[in-house]
C-alpha cells in the first residue's frame, strides 16, 4: 500500500510543480505574458512562491494517507509508535518527492529504470539537476517561514471550532478539536519535516552558501513557535524517551549520503581531474563506517547482556532483627 501510494502521488507532484511555473503558464493563460514582460520580477515570485505552494499542498496530504496505512496494516502497541513509524516514512517521502523532484523530471519510472541499468548515471544525474534547482529551494525557505509563523495561531483548530459550534454548541466543539489533527500536526510529521529541512540545508550550503542564513532563520522561527505551542497551548502529549530524535539523527545522516553525492558528482564535472571527485567519494566510504557504528554500537533501546555482566548487583538489605512496628496492631481487638 505504501508503494501504491508513493506510485500514485508522484505524477501528480511531478506534473503541478512544473504546471506551477510561470513560463508553463504562459502556453496555458497567453494574456500572462504581458503580465511578465511589463513586471519581470513577477516571474521569479511566482515561481518561488506558486510551486512551493503547489509542492507544499500535496505533500501535506501524505501524512493522513501514511497514518491510516500504518494503523491499518501494522500492529501498533500505542499512538506514540504509529507517530514513530509515520515518521520514518514520511521522511522517505518527502526526500524523493521535495528534494529530488527535479533530478526526477517527467517520469520516476524512467528515471530509476534508467539508474537501475546504468547506476554510475547517478551521479552526473544529481550534478546535472540539482544545482541548478538552488533557487527554488532558497525561495521555499522563506515559504516555511509563513507557515510555521501561522502555525502559531493554530488556525486550523479555530476554523474547526467555529465550524462545529454552530452545530454541536461551544462545549462539543472544544472537545472535538482537541487534539489537534496527529496526522498532519503530529509529532511523526513534524519531526520528519524538521529533518527535511535540516538535510535540504546540508545538502545545498556548498552550492549556495545563503541558504544556510535562511536555514538559521528557518529553525529559529521553529523553536519559538513549538516552545508555545508545545509548552503553552497544545494539549501535553506521551513521550517515548527520544524514539524521534534518534530517528531524526539516522535521517540526516542519510542525507549526508545524499549531499556527497551530489558533491562527487559536480567535482566529476566541473574538476580537471580525477583527484577532488575521488577524495569526495572517499569521504563517503568513512561516512558508511561511522553511520554503520552508530547503528550498531549505540544500543539506546535496552542495555545489552554484555553490558549487563558488568554492572554491579543491587545488595538487598538484609534484616538484623529490628523493625517498626506500628503499636496499634499489637493491641488486641
Amino acid at each position: 500500500c505504501i508503494a501504491f501510494l508513493f506510485w500514485v502521488f508522484a505524477p501528480f507532484i511531478v506534473v503541478f510543480s512544473a504546471v506551477a511555473r510561470l513560463e508553463n503558464l504562459q502556453t496555458i493563460v497567453p494574456s500572462l505574458h504581458v503580465v511578465v514582460m511589463l513586471w519581470p520580477v513577477t516571474r521569479t515570485i511566482w515561481d518561488g512562491f506558486a510551486s512551493s505552494l503547489a509542492l507544499g499542498l500535496f505533500v501535506g496530504l501524505l501524512p493522513s494517507w501514511l497514518t491510516f496505512i500504518c494503523d491499518w496494516l501494522f500492529i501498533m502497541k500505542s499512538g506514540r509508535q504509529l507517530q514513530l513509524q509515520v515518521q520514518k516514512w514520511y521522511f522517505y517521502f518527502l526526500v524523493v518527492f521535495v528534494l529530488m523532484v527535479t533530478a526526477i523530471g517527467s517520469s520516476l519510472f524512467y528515471t530509476l529504470k534508467s539508474l537501475v541499468e546504468r547506476p554510475g548515471d547517478i551521479f552526473s544525474l544529481l550534478a546535472s539537476t540539482l544545482p541548478y534547482s538552488t533557487h527554488f529551494y532558497l525561495s521555499y525557505f522563506p515559504f516555511q517561514w509563513t507557515v510555521y509563523a501561522a502555525e502559531v495561531t493554530r488556525y486550523h483548530v479555530a476554523v474547526k471550532y467555529f465550524a462545529l459550534k454552530a452545530l454541536r454548541g461551544a462545549e462539543r466543539a472544544i472537545e472535538a478539536c482537541e487534539p489537534e489533527d496527529q496526522a498532519h500536526y503530529g509529532i511523526g510529521a513534524r519531526s520528519a519535516r524538521m529533518s527535511l529541512l535540516l538535510v535540504m540545508a546540508i545538502l545545498f550550503c556548498s552550492l549556495s552558501p545563503l541558504i544556510c542564513v535562511l536555514g538559521f532563520i528557518c529553525f529559529f522561527i521553529c523553536r519559538v513557535a513549538y516552545t508555545y505551542l508545545l509548552v503553552y497551548s497544545e494539549i501535553p502529549k506521551p513521550d517515548t524517551g527520544g524514539a524521534f530524535w534518534c530517528a531524526q539523527l539516522h535521517h540526516v545522516q542519510q542525507g549526508l549520503f545524499i549531499y556527497v553525492l551530489l558533491m562527487t558528482g559536480v567535482l566529476l564535472d566541473k574538476a580537471d581531474s580525477m583527484g577532488p571527485p575521488l577524495i569526495t567519494l572517499a569521504c563517503g566510504v568513512q561516512l558508511l563506517q561511522r553511520y554503520m557504528r552508530y547503528r550498531r554500537r549505540f544500543q539506546w533501546h535496552g542495555l545489552p547482556f554484555e553490558d549487563l555482566n558488568h554492572e554491579p548487583l543491587v545488595k538487598v538489605p538484609v534484616s538484623k532483627g529490628t523493625a517498626y512496628r506500628q503499636p496499634e496492631l499489637d493491641s488486641e481487638g
